[in-house]
């Protein structure tokens, strides 16, 4: 077996495996209290900041902010990449450029690649946005017909930003610099609609579990094309993935300020059930 693809089996077989523990203990699992604690007061925060501003305008807060605090890691963690440049990209680039297969290998990758790409991740976000308002029309259909393009309208911009300040270059192969974008892409909207529907759905820990996993395995499939096509440094793939992350978690948060109201709200009057006629005095 030629070394290139021994790579991405390992990797798939790792996110496999790991991914069939998780899903096999789930309903065993204890949340730590520290970390239920820190849940409960951050609902409360919210909760005493949406009567004052309102929720659309708290969830805005909350993806700014997220936003914000994305940059700041995002070019940290591109200095990090620009110094590790001579020791860890100039290598990994330079194994697989010795051992790419030449034929129906690569020109499966080249295909396959694209699932990051701009045109394919726009049409997604968009007939994901639509569809799932429809699935969420009950429940607050501007949710996720907001969240998905606003979602990928943050990771161009930022992305954008990222790779003016950081400015660290380009493989010699390709123009592709930090992050990686069509990694940042895929997590972002693939993730996002993955989120969606599980939370319209309400689902067991079992199936956030494995949706997430199968997020974790699409993000390999698509880190591993753009480092096997030398399309990028690898450190630019795993900062790309560490951005789309920080985009969606941002995301989520802003979408679970917008849902509290739906899933969280006390009964109504009209869900109380009401007395009979006949047990009135």
């Amino acid at each position: 077996m030629a070394p290139s693809v021994a790579v991405l089996i390992a990797s798939m077989a790792a996110v496999l495996i790991l991914g069939g523990v998780l899903v096999a203990t789930a309903p065993s699992w204890r949340v730590p209290r520290a970390l239920e604690t820190g849940r409960s007061r951050l609902g409360s925060a919210v909760d005493s900041v949406v009567p004052h501003v309102g929720r659309g305008a708290t969830a805005a807060g909350v993806a700014l902010a997220g936003f914000a605090l994305t940059l700041v890691i995002g070019w940290f963690l591109g200095k990090l990449a620009h110094a590790l440049e001579p020791s860890v990209d100039v290598p990994v680039f330079e194994w697989f450029r010795t051992r790419q297969l030449p034929g129906s290998w690569t020109d499966a990758w080249n295909v396959l690649t694209k699932m990051g790409n701009r045109a394919q991740t726009q049409r997604i976000a968009v007939v994901g946005a639509v569809l799932l308002a429809v699935l969420w029309r009950r429940r607050g259909w501007w949710t996720p017909f907001l969240a998905l393009p606003l979602g990928y309208l943050l990771e161009k911009f930022g992305q954008m930003l990222l790779a003016a300040t950081v400015h660290r270059g380009h493989p010699p192969t390709t123009l592709g610099t930090y992050p990686s974008g069509g990694c940042a892409r895929l997590v972002v909207v693939y993730g996002l609609v993955i989120f969606l529907v599980l939370r319209w759905k309400r689902v067991s820990r079992r199936g956030w579990v494995a949706g997430w996993t199968l997020l974790s395995l699409l993000t390999v499939l698509e880190g591993y094309s753009r480092t096997y096509l030398l399309k990028h440094w690898f450190t630019d793939v795993v900062g790309g993935v560490i951005y789309g992350g920080l985009i969606l978690g941002l995301m989520v948060g802003a979408v679970c300020v917008l849902d509290r109201v739906a899933v969280d709200a006390p009964p109504t009057a009209l869900d109380t059930p009401q007395p009979s006629a006949a047990a009135v005095p």
